[in-house]
């Protein structure tokens, strides 16, 4: 983040909280109802565009139910606080973003049926010939035995000798590999109308709300102790909370030309609603806008030097707007990595014959899918050093965290009106109890090995992802940490077994977010316990909805399918990542030989594109340097790059085409208009067109149960 946006915030926001006035009990009457609203009325929406474009509403959920509890207040004569609208603001998104049967129910049943986990990938049980038992090669073994006939005893020995040997090679598709904890059997998932009525469903369901209570628990003890460290003691300054807060600050108080911008670009977002999902809507299309891009492949791949290459650019308005948000350092970081992988490097792959795969015209869905075994070591080298170099580079600041920790003293004192110790025995009991949890589900995995990883993980580095939020406003997320675990200890020579890809993982890495919330509770000057109350409250109101809504979409058509195509082209990608992984512990036979380990996981190219990172980290600190500005005087940000390597290229094209808006709209109308106003453009941009995906989810939901009618 740049240092003129540094100023901007300072400069929207008071500096001293306490100018605001004494902290303040929130969770209200009136501001407990936008809870329902945002779990029954907003949820809607926010899965139908995720199903459809991949995209969330999370971010306009904020200012739909922010804007219209203050309008509403305005009419009792009681207009909305400060603080209270932060909860407003806060609360919604929680109850309309809970997505658990999403996760633990969709994913496995679709998952348990998907074609990549029943065709491609297979297992084979084998048995050593030298521990084959002797009587099964004697048929005639039988004949020195009390036995009615000779027949009866060779027969007999012939089934052993069946039993033993040539069953000990088994065929299993890895979707039978995937526990009943997990994913109920296939005849149940497969069953139409689809339900999630069924009680093979309470166990895979009751396990994720288990892990659930066990992580919110150790998220919320170890947040309140992040926000004693980094918000009361050393006042880091959180760059992102403070745009929350201007908001919350700008609605509750008259502002014309707030209202003016709000409804001018409310009326833009509506109309490009219209335009993209009405017509998905009424089972028509009045214009060739795909949903949730325009595939320009077809094209392109009739020029011989872009064979394999992606080219398309997202429809959803979201997609546009994070340019105005996103640091445009970011947004070209992202393209740039997207370009890298999906055009030069396939094209590439293509001309080296590495991309095996690639049919020409191939689709970006497709290609996206087929892709993914070539590139797997680059993302996992890539992403690993994007991670590690932001910890590793900033050794003053993991310095401070720890000495700030051990200075506080607190051990007998209140910490935000809970005690210090009892904080962190609530927050290690959780991780202990995710970590039982997850040895009840996989016995053979070494409890020694996940265990002192739980408990060290997830403090040490909900510590480091604290302060990383509070000095930056990014979350530092080194990947693959779970896979790396189970691939060690399946190299150690551990019965890792095969749930353990599918159990869900006792590691809280939460606290942060919590942190940065506490956060914006202070410039608001609203209570951190209100904060808790709502979110707690909340959350389950949400997982009912969402069971709810999930429910009738998914009889309403099945997911995925081409009522859902965004859904269509991310989970049989999720599919077959997770297979690829369960390749490096499970014994495969593959008639392909592309999708094998060892052409998936290239220690080389993983130490290439590690390397690649750490010389891009280098050039930003020189080019920092000479340029006199530390960090926030990088050129390219690491994160970006390795995230844009992975995200389909239409959303990177987008964001980067909203990023050249945003620097069109500043230098027409100045720098400071446009960081007071983005957060408005934005939110009328979203609010109009999620007003239009509410209606239309709820028209195609409703077209589409009466087609399904038997009469």
């Amino acid at each position: 983040m740049s240092e003129t946006q540094h100023e901007q915030f300072d400069r929207d926001v008071p500096a001293e909280p306490e100018d605001l006035g004494p902290e303040q009990e929130c969770l209200t009457g009136r501001t407990s109802l936008v809870i329902l609203y945002g779990a029954f009325i907003l949820m809607p929406a926010n899965i139908y565009l995720l199903l459809v474009a991949g995209q969330s509403l999370i971010t306009p959920i904020h200012f739909i139910a922010l804007i219209l509890w203050v309008e509403m207040c305005k009419f009792s004569r009681k207009p909305l606080t400060t603080a209270e609208a932060f909860i407003v603001y806060s609360v919604s998104a929680v109850a309309a973003g809970q997505l658990l049967f999403y996760l633990y129910a969709i994913h496995p049943a679709y998952f348990r049926r998907a074609e990549i986990a029943t065709t491609a990938f297979k297992t084979i049980h084998m048995t050593a010939l030298e521990d084959v038992p002797a009587a099964a090669w004697l048929p005639f073994n039988g004949l020195i035995s009390r036995a009615p006939s000779l027949l009866h005893q060779q027969l007999a020995a012939a089934e052993g000798l069946y039993q033993t040997v040539l069953r000990t090679t088994q065929v299993v598709p890895f979707s039978e590999l995937a526990p009943t904890w997990w994913a109920p059997p296939r005849a149940v998932v497969e069953t139409t109308p689809h339900s999630f009525f069924h009680a093979e469903w309470l166990v895979p369901v009751g396990i994720g709300v288990l892990v659930w209570i066990c992580h919110v628990m150790a998220d919320v003890s170890l947040g309140i102790v992040c926000r004693e460290l980094f918000v009361k003691q050393e006042k880091l300054p959180f760059p992102f909370a403070h745009p929350t807060a201007q908001a919350c600050i700008a609605l509750t108080q008259e502002r014309p030309e707030f209202r003016r911008i709000f409804t001018i670009t409310g009326l833009l977002g509506t109309i490009w609603g219209l335009v993209i999902y009405w017509p998905v809507a009424v089972g028509k299309k009045i214009v060739n806008y795909p949903i949730p891009w325009a595939d320009f492949n077809a094209k392109i791949h009739t020029i011989p030097w872009l064979q394999g290459a992606n080219a398309g650019i997202a429809t959803d308005i979201l997609a546009f707007t994070g340019g105005f948000i996103v640091p445009f350092r970011v947004v070209c970081s992202m393209l740039i990595g997207g370009i890298a992988i999906q055009v030069v490097g396939n094209v590439f792959a293509v001309k080296s014959g590495v991309f095996q795969r690639f049919v020409t015209g191939m689709s970006i869905r497709t290609t996206l899918l087929n892709q993914v075994p070539v590139w797997m070591s680059v993302f996992i080298g890539g992403m690993v050093a994007a991670g590690l170099l932001q910890i590793i580079g900033r050794p003053r600041e993991m310095i401070n965290t720890f000495k700030g920790l051990g200075s506080t003293r607190r051990a007998a004192q209140e910490v935000a009106g809970f005690n210090l110790v009892v904080l962190l025995i609530l927050f290690f009991g959780s991780v202990v109890a995710a970590v039982a949890i997850f040895k009840v589900l996989i016995p053979t995995f070494p409890v020694l090995y996940i265990a002192p990883f739980a408990l060290i993980w997830s403090f040490v580095f909900s510590l480091i992802d604290a302060r990383a939020i509070g000095t930056t406003g990014f979350r530092v997320q080194p990947p693959y940490v779970r896979q790396g675990l189970i691939i060690s200890a399946h190299k150690a020579g551990a019965d890792v077994g095969h749930g353990v890809w599918f159990a869900p993982w006792p590691i809280a890495l939460g606290a942060s977010g919590w942190t940065q919330r506490f956060k914006i509770a202070e410039l608001v000057r609203c209570k951190a316990s209100s904060v808790i109350k709502a979110s707690l409250i909340a959350t389950p109101v949400g997982m009912l909805a969402n069971f709810i809504f999930m429910e009738i979409f998914w009889r309403v058509a099945d997911i995925p399918s081409a009522t859902y195509p965004y859904a269509d082209t991310i989970l049989p990608i999720y599919a077959q990542t997770l297979c690829i992984w369960m390749t490096t512990t499970t014994p495969v036979m593959n008639p392909d030989p592309t999708f094998s380990p060892a052409s998936i996981f290239k220690i080389s190219w993983m130490l290439y594109a590690f390397g690649a990172f750490t010389l891009i980290y280098l050039v930003n600190r020189v080019y920092a340097f000479v340029r006199g500005g530390g960090s926030k005087r990088e050129l390219l940000s690491l994160i970006g790059l390795a995230v844009g390597m992975a995200t389909p290229l239409p959303f990177s094209v987008s964001l980067f085409v909203g990023g050249i808006l945003a620097m069109l709209i500043r230098r027409r109308w100045g720098s400071d208009w446009f960081y007071r106003y983005r957060n408005v453009m934005v939110a009328g941009l979203v609010v109009g067109e999620g007003i239009v995906i509410g209606v239309a989810a709820a028209i195609a939901a409703l077209k589409n149960s009466l087609v399904t009618i038997p009469y």
